[in-house]
């Protein structure tokens, strides 16, 4: 597997602090070998699932039940995977898009939207705007960008 660069990013425009997890591999075959093994280890995959992919968002919803019955939600709700050569505008929002509505449904529709004064599509916009530019920054960051073509 060539993993370049994993960084993680983080919103509060849910109303609570969110993760994500943003892995770039060197290669598109990399990439999604990575992406076939989680899945298949969580047991919900075609061998072909990714053959064509240019990234891949693997969302989690995690509680975690305390000794008093409170539950608490994992921070990290999503991992984007994506390769070298396929960073652009289009696979990196397509992907936060992934993240941003796991993201949203968890906290803005399961647990009721901390911004009762916006509505449910600008929550929704300001998290994808937000994880967005904090991905393509990481990306500038490690110079991606600049290297050649991207998807």
């Amino acid at each position: 597997m060539a993993l370049e660069k994993s960084f993680r990013v983080s919103t509060r425009h849910s109303g609570s602090r969110r993760f994500v997890r943003v892995s770039v591999y060197s290669d598109a075959e990399s990439m999604r070998s990575a992406a076939l093994r989680h899945s298949q280890r969580e047991g919900y995959i075609r061998d072909d699932e990714y053959a064509a992919a240019h990234g891949v968002t693997h969302t989690f919803d995690v509680l975690h039940i305390g000794a008093d019955g409170s539950e608490k939600r994992s921070p990290t709700a999503a991992h984007i995977r994506m390769y070298d050569g396929a960073l652009g505008t289009s696979v990196v929002t397509h992907e936060v898009v992934h993240a941003a509505m796991s993201i949203y449904n968890q906290d803005c529709l399961k647990d009721g939207s901390a911004h009762e004064d916006m509505s449910r599509e600008e929550i929704l916009a300001y998290l994808v705007g937000d994880l967005a530019a904090r991905i393509v920054n990481k990306i500038y960051e490690f110079g991606y960008y600049g290297k050649g073509e991207d998807a």
